[in-house]
């Protein structure tokens, strides 16, 4: 009787030090960097592809992702917008805090454009 429960205890031992990591593996959540867009940001896109901005900016940075721009506008109290560039320069700046929504994206060249303009969904205090 010893013997056999001592054989089925090291099956059970066998088992579970198979199948636990692969248990736990299964339970890992796998992000991957395109995650990060599914998170619910207050803006909406108000201009695609327009020029960078040249008056009325709050501040300019470089972040690699839209969302972190949108962040650093709802930081500002007197943020009414944003604009970003996906693609750029490194060390150039791709992300511009405004304080107004009334810009003209039209004088530019069309080397300049690619810029996407973000206005907050509600109303900013």
């Amino acid at each position: 009787m010893k013997r056999f429960l001592r054989t089925a205890l090291m099956s059970v031992r066998f088992l579970f030090m198979i199948l636990f990591p692969l248990a736990v593996a299964m339970e890992q959540e796998r992000c991957m960097p395109e995650d990060h867009t599914n998170v619910a940001i207050p803006f909406r896109l108000l201009y695609r592809d327009v020029c960078p901005l040249i008056n009325n900016i709050l501040s300019e940075a470089t972040y690699e992702f839209q969302n972190h721009c949108a962040m650093k506008c709802l930081q500002y109290p007197l943020c009414a917008g944003y604009n970003f560039k996906k693609k750029h320069q490194k060390k150039t700046p791709n992300c511009q805090l405004t304080n107004t929504l009334d810009h003209n994206f039209h004088d530019c060249n069309t080397g300049d454009k690619g810029w996407i303009f973000y206005h907050p969904v509600a109303p900013r205090k």
